[in-house]
């Protein structure tokens, strides 16, 4: 294939890469649902059940060191708990079970936030 071929092929293709992503873009409409302020910052975000009660709450930490978790009520209703202070880190972080308890737990850096299994009354147990 000559070289002026290719570069229109790779044209045609940036092209209809570009006339895709702009069709797609104008059908796709998102609404602004605000669960809560943190701060500016936030990090270490994650959608799992933190209470067992089969939907999903949200993680998040924020550049203080604090890490909350947002228990979903319903549309537009979220109630703010605290899941520790002084997180190892203020970016990088995961929900998940560490001890095997069948409770989500939030490891942030090298702080891990133990979910005593009363999450709404009580923060998580530190443990380093």
């Amino acid at each position: 294939m000559s070289r002026w071929v290719e570069r229109m092929s790779a044209l045609s293709l940036t092209a209809f890469v570009i006339l895709m992503s702009s069709a797609v873009r104008a059908e796709m409409k998102f609404a602004r649902h605000e669960i809560g302020r943190v701060g500016r910052q936030m990090g270490q975000t994650s959608l799992v059940d933190v209470d067992k009660d089969g939907d999903l709450d949200w993680v998040v930490g924020c550049n203080r060191g604090t890490v909350w978790w947002f228990e979903y009520k319903g549309p537009d209703e979220w109630v703010r708990h605290t899941v520790g202070e002084k997180a190892g880190t203020e970016v990088g972080g995961v929900a998940m079970d560490v001890d095997g308890d069948g409770w989500v737990d939030q490891v942030s850096g090298s702080t891990w936030f133990r979910n005593t299994g009363k999450p709404r009354e009580q923060p998580f147990e530190r443990c380093e």
